[in-house]
């Protein structure tokens, strides 16, 4: 299994989300490994989302 590490630097998750914290699609079964790696996809999905965010602010700064 994955071993979460801590997250440090611009692109920090405030709030990462655990493994009892995300909704199962039903058309997966409920198993503690298929909510860890949930929760790492959802993780993952908003470190991207904040760096689009700081890309697109650097973007804006410079262009205005």
């Amino acid at each position: 299994m994955y071993k979460r590490q801590e997250q440090t630097g611009p692109y920090r998750i405030p709030r990462p989300l655990k493994a009892g914290q995300v909704p199962i699609p039903a058309n997966l079964e409920d198993l503690p490994d298929i909510r860890e790696e949930i929760a790492q996809y959802w993780n993952s999905v908003q470190c991207l989302d904040i760096a689009v965010g700081n890309i697109c602010l650097l973007y804006t700064s410079r262009c205005v």
